[in-house]
């Protein structure tokens, strides 16, 4: 994987910014993230369990998902426009809305 050299964002009203990279800074596609995320949580104990949420119940001491599976947390990485944000009463994005985390570490 070749290091990223400059981070450009560009916002719906055509304002853009770029900036140079440190040198040494990679990128992770983000097949390759949630591979690793699911590598390390497995590893950690995790049960991993695909399903397509319908329903969320959330309760003073639990969170509780299609009836049937609760827990303390509930990990909603389905996406900007997540169902399960949408569940929960938040709006969808706006069209063209994104979010963008970065994290940099110094020496």
């Amino acid at each position: 994987m070749a290091p990223a050299r400059w981070f450009e964002l560009a916002t719906g009203d055509g304002t853009s910014v770029r900036a140079e990279l440190p040198p040494g800074t990679y990128t992770v596609p983000r097949i390759v993230f949630d591979d690793r995320l699911v590598r390390c949580a497995l590893a950690a104990g995790v049960t991993l369990r695909r399903h397509h949420v319908r329903r969320v119940d959330v309760r003073p001491d639990v969170v509780v998902v299609d009836g049937d599976v609760a827990g303390r947390v509930l990990i909603a990485a389905d996406g900007a426009n997540s169902r399960v944000r949408r569940l929960l009463g938040e709006r969808r994005n706006p069209d063209g809305a994104l979010a963008v985390a970065m994290r940099g570490y110094a020496p």
